[in-house]
């Protein structure tokens, strides 16, 4: 299937092919599977709606966004590392001085 859905009403039951059917609810993609008809059917009744594709530029923004969350998030775990090693640091250099006494 080219095309993307996603379930716009609370719920919709959609005919597997095969011969079963499966329920999906709200934000729910629909997938691959389902027949043509049982979306046909929920499209008509305003259950499900097609999901537009991304453009190039939403795409590359989000990927960006994306790589900027990685490096800040590594950033704060570097910064929690140091921090760690710096309090493991003094706590070693206090014990060797009470040791020392």
């Amino acid at each position: 299937m080219a095309d993307r859905y996603v379930v716009k009403g609370a719920a919709v039951v959609l005919p597997i092919e095969g011969g079963t059917e499966r329920y999906l609810y709200r934000g729910a993609q629909v997938g691959d599977g389902f027949t043509i008809k049982g979306i046909k059917h929920a499209l008509a009744l305003g259950l499900i709606e097609k999901v537009k594709a991304p453009t190039a530029a939403e795409k590359s923004a989000a990927e960006q966004a994306a790589a900027d969350q990685a490096a800040a998030d590594k950033a704060a775990a570097d910064k929690a590392a140091a921090d760690k090693a710096a309090a493991d640091k003094a706590a070693a250099d206090k014990a060797a001085a009470e040791a020392n006494k």
